[in-house]
């Protein structure tokens, strides 16, 4: 009968240990605990090899991207790869709103409900300074509650998009909670215990280095969000203006082109009107340049509201406004826009607590067969409206036709 050597494992429990067998039993065991430790490395390190390649990949791809929506999208459809999922949601924080805003998603489609969510700017603040991912479940932080909505998902991951120090959104992937895994839901949480960025591997809920994808995910996708925010807001800037941020010359003069394009398709006229505001520089002589442009800024609002939507209304000079008014069919459509921002200029205005009357006349020119640029159209209705002004002001001059009074009709 074999004797047994007693003694005490690591855990307090006993072990025995074949003295027969001896040295020469556990030494046949160790090649399989080094092919074990082997095979751990080598899928460790094919796992970093495949997140590299993946984020390189994408990487390529938001070079590409022009826009943050499509910055988003690309990131959404890279994080279901990255993860091996089949659904991500991306949000952008808006800053001056305080919102988080779906800009991008992919996977099933999603039910018709809210596009934003509000975040406390606190709320904000802690995610950029921690980075780190946020379980969101029934019980997430009250910053936090609606964010899930906008995502549709029971419990999800949030993963923090921040660059420079400041957060420019989330990347949000479903969790589908292990059995047992309640209790390793605390680190998770932005109100609990500071955690490690890769917490959500620990807890079970994204496996195999997945959470760690999304973190080196969300870097990448808030530079590329940061950038195509900037790049929006100077392309913004060159085709608007300053003051009034309707579109200046430049952007009417392409949207212009589209509408004629589009008419020329149809057969149907587009009318272009010249406004030009009336004493205009008294009212910068008498009260300063602060009130001149208060003044500039609500005729600019004037202006829209006297049109559709699907019309466009852009400033081209100091008091000179174009509005092209698209699918108008006729000259009496035209004429009668006209008539309405007439009448709209004849309501006071004020400044420095002083009532103005302060009227605006009006040129109006329609497209013909032969138009396909802004350029003769501007120059015809640019001068109908200074036959307008020469025929005492508050009217409006018709392309080819007589001047009309609409204060008088």
């Amino acid at each position: 009968m074999a004797k047994r050597a007693k003694g005490r494992n690591q855990l307090g429990g006993a072990r025995h240990v074949d003295a027969e067998a001896g040295p020469a039993h556990q030494l046949a065991s160790a090649p399989d605990v080094v092919a074990l430790a082997q095979s751990a490395v080598l899928a460790e390190a094919r796992e970093r090899s495949e997140t590299l390649a993946a984020l390189l990949d994408l990487a390529r791809v938001l070079a590409e991207a022009r826009s943050v929506h499509d910055v988003a999208q690309r990131v959404a459809q890279a994080a279901t790869v990255l993860v091996h999922g089949d659904r991500a949601v991306v949000v952008v924080w808006d800053p001056e709103e305080r919102l988080l805003v779906r800009c991008g998603s992919w996977g099933p489609e999603l039910r018709s409900g809210a596009l934003s969510a509000p975040l406390p700017a606190a709320t904000a603040q802690a995610l950029a300074l921690r980075g780190e991912p946020v379980l969101l479940g029934a019980d997430a932080a009250r910053g936090l509650r609606s964010v899930r909505a906008v995502a549709q998902m029971d419990e999800a991951l949030l993963v923090p998009m921040v660059a420079g120090g400041d957060l420019q959104g989330a990347v949000m992937v479903p969790v589908v909670r292990p059995p047992g895994a309640a209790e390793h839901d605390r680190g998770l949480r932005l109100a609990g215990a500071r955690t490690r960025p890769f917490a959500a591997d620990r807890a079970g809920y994204l496996a195999g280095g997945r959470a760690e994808r999304l973190v080196g995910l969300a870097g990448l996708a808030a530079t590329a969000i940061s950038n195509a925010v900037l790049l929006e807001r100077i392309c913004h800037q060159a085709e608007h203006d300053a003051l009034t941020g309707l579109p200046n010359l430049r952007l009417v003069d392409r949207l212009a082109r589209v509408g004629l394009a589009d008419a020329s398709r149809r057969q149907a006229p587009v009318a272009v009107l010249f406004v030009d505001l009336d004493d205009f520089k008294s009212v910068n002589d008498r009260f300063g340049r602060a009130s001149g442009d208060r003044l500039l800024v609500e005729a600019a609002c004037r202006l829209r509201a006297a049109v559709r939507g699907a019309d466009t209304v852009g400033r081209v000079g100091g008091d000179e406004f174009v509005v092209v008014l698209t699918q108008i069919g006729h000259l009496a459509g035209a004429q009668a826009v006209a008539e309405r921002i007439v009448r709209t200029f004849g309501e006071p205005f004020l400044a420095d607590d002083a009532a103005l009357t302060m009227g605006a006349s009006v040129g109006v020119a329609m497209s013909g067969p032969q138009d396909v640029a802004m350029t003769s159209l501007l120059a015809r209705a640019d001068a109908a409206m200074y036959r307008a002004k020469q025929a005492g002001r508050n009217r409006i001059g018709i392309d080819g036709g007589p001047v009309v009074d609409p204060l008088c009709t």
